[in-house]
């Protein structure tokens, strides 16, 4: 295959998760529990309120006011943690984007990225596009959430916001450099969301195992008691339904670091093959060598 082709070919999905793990590797391990702390805060009390409306249930003496509270804290807190996701996410994609572009990604700096107004409302618009194809029986999702998902990069690099921000990020994803369907930016945005939905359900399978484990042997006991078995599984203990909620969020947090550098290097590699600004700079420093010497 001749240069030029090989100039226009866009980095290799190998060569992208490798060096998007490498990067990420370091930042996770300073910035994890910061981005998952208020996660894992807001899954404790989900817990405990999930844990609370259970026991209400199982009880017969059990109050309707106290199963209203209940309910009503999971729903209040059901709320908080969306938007604790959305912002979060934001703020740790903002990171990423910072990192590979050469910045120090420090937390401060990502979260107030993330809790912009036009920022938090630029990512609810392609939320909202992405579930709405999602009811068009499936299958358009697979579309446009690929086209939508540099949108985070393109609101911390160029600033764009709203439906510039949407319009540029599938401009980008849509382009491939050589015509060929490896290279398709489209396709490897689509194959990244498919790596991070899979690292995400890994990592929460792996913790909540041995959650589960515990919890089937504190039902077996309550059963072996003379307990009956549906009352034993609604009244297991608030510790680990807590905990299970705790490790879930932390597990969340952590799939995202992935994402968070994986997406932002194949929005630099696509920008740079398709509005070529090596080839600008090359040019310009030849330029301005090429002035030097003349003097």
């Amino acid at each position: 295959m001749s240069r030029s082709n090989d100039a226009l070919r866009l980095l290799s999905f190998r060569v992208l998760i490798d060096r998007a793990m490498v990067r990420a590797q370091p930042t996770m391990r300073r910035l994890l529990l910061p981005f998952a702390a208020p996660l894992m805060i807001v899954g404790a009390v989900l817990g405990l309120a999930q844990s609370q409306l259970f026991r209400s249930i199982g009880l017969a003496d059990g109050s309707l006011g106290a199963f209203g509270l209940w309910v009503g804290l999971l729903v209040a807190g059901l709320v908080v943690m969306l938007i604790l996701i959305t912002l979060l996410y934001c703020a740790l994609m903002a990171a990423g984007t910072l990192a590979i572009a050469g910045e120090e990604p420090t937390f401060g700096r990502a979260w107030r990225v993330g809790v912009r107004l036009k920022v938090f409302g630029t990512l609810l618009l392609a939320g909202l596009a992405v579930i709405g194809s999602a009811f068009l029986c499936l299958v358009p999702v697979f579309f446009v959430a690929p086209l939508l998902s540099l949108v985070v990069p393109v609101m911390v690099i160029e600033e764009r916001y709203g439906t510039a921000a949407l319009k540029r990020s599938a401009e980008l994803v849509r382009f491939n450099p050589t015509g060929r369907t490896a290279d398709s930016g489209l396709l490897q945005a689509l194959v990244l969301l498919f790596i991070g939905y899979v690292l995400q359900n890994a990592l929460n399978s792996s913790v909540q195992l041995p959650l589960t484990l515990v919890q089937q042997i504190t039902v077996f006991r309550e059963v072996s008691g003379g307990t009956d078995p549906q009352m034993a599984a609604l009244m297991g203990p608030a510790w680990l339904v807590i905990l299970a909620q705790v490790m879930s969020m932390a597990a969340l947090v952590a799939s995202w670091f992935y994402l968070a550098f994986a997406q932002p290097m194949l929005y630099f590699e696509i920008r740079r093959r398709r509005e070529a600004e090596d080839l600008r700079a090359a040019v310009g420093s030849l330029t301005a060598s090429v002035a030097d010497a003349t003097r």
